[in-house]
């Protein structure tokens, strides 16, 4: 078994990656996770990304988040795709 993490963490902003080989002789046994935030707002306006990323040799599953608020509007954006490899989506898109 192999285990390896690293992360950043930024002002206003986060990454952080793990690995985990279970079995190094079995590729199907091999993890991974990705981890990312950043917040770009200030004083006036709202903005954070998120970004989560899981992963499996037979299957990726991604999440990536947009939400920026300020004093006019309200927008939210993400996609979810859960088998990155057969580009299976959703998205979604508001604004109030």
């Amino acid at each position: 078994m192999e285990f390896s993490f690293s992360g950043i963490n930024q002002e206003q902003s986060a990454e952080a990656d793990l690995k985990l080989k279970w079995n190094k002789d079995d590729a199907k046994s091999n993890y991974g996770m990705y981890f990312g935030l950043a917040d770009n707002g200030d004083v006036s306006a709202a903005e954070k990304n998120v970004h989560l990323k899981a992963i499996h040799p037979e299957q990726t599953i991604i999440l990536k988040t947009n939400f920026q608020n300020n004093r006019t509007c309200l927008t939210s954006t993400g996609t979810l795709s859960w088998d990155a490899n057969q580009n299976q989506v959703v998205s979604y898109d508001l604004s109030v």
